[in-house]
């Protein structure tokens, strides 16, 4: 079984966006997606969009008190019952798969990890996978001078300061590069990946800028 975790819930147009990941599957009767919502509403209007079309679905309704996908990634992989042959797969709205998505992960991932992108995957390791912020943009085809600004506190893993110092070696065609590394600010709140973390260099922007 392949369970899709959408924790990035945009109501009105899911149903578009998560239909487009179901016609690109080879076999949608071995997929359970898993969303979260806000509110009862919410989770009525995505009952009947689910039920129409004959999908299996779970919906965990949870108000988080802040936004992001940090929290609601964890609350429904916490409460996820699978078993060891089960894969899970993290979808998004912010993306499409390639056609018979379903299918590769379940001959390709075991033992494995893989990025699935627009244009096809790419095979990584368990190390690699979360240094994909890098490994992931074409920065050698950059041609404009490039200004790197990283908190040294940023807890986002998808942008690990460690991965940050490295950005200027893969900027080849950057006429001009450089890299700065932030240690100001205080009382960092919520989601590491958000604005009022230290991500957003909450507290010192001005001085920042």
């Amino acid at each position: 079984m392949i369970h899709l975790l959408w924790c990035t819930i945009r109501t009105n147009s899911f149903p578009n966006n998560h239909s487009i990941w179901m016609r690109a599957s080879l076999d949608k009767t071995n997929i359970t997606t898993h969303v979260l919502v806000s509110t009862e509403t919410e989770r009525e209007f995505l009952d009947t969009y689910f039920g129409r079309n004959n999908l299996r679905y779970t919906i965990t309704v949870y108000d988080p008190p802040y936004r992001g996908v940090c929290l609601p990634s964890y609350k429904l992989s916490s409460n996820l019952v699978a078993s060891p042959e089960d894969i899970v797969v993290f979808g998004s709205d912010d993306f499409t798969p390639p056609q018979n998505w379903d299918k590769y992960v379940v001959e390709s991932l075991p033992n494995k990890g893989a990025l699935m992108v627009n244009d096809g995957y790419q095979n990584i390791t368990a190390f690699d996978i979360s240094r994909v912020a890098i490994a992931t943009q074409k920065l050698s085809e950059i041609t404009i001078p490039v200004l790197v600004v990283h908190h040294k506190m940023d807890g986002c893993k998808i942008c690990a300061l460690s991965e940050a110092r490295e950005i200027n070696n893969y900027l080849t065609s950057s006429p001009v590069k450089k890299f700065i590394m932030v240690e100001g600010g205080s009382n960092p709140t919520g989601d590491y990946c958000q604005a009022l973390h230290w991500h957003g260099f909450i507290n010192y922007e001005q001085e920042t800028t």
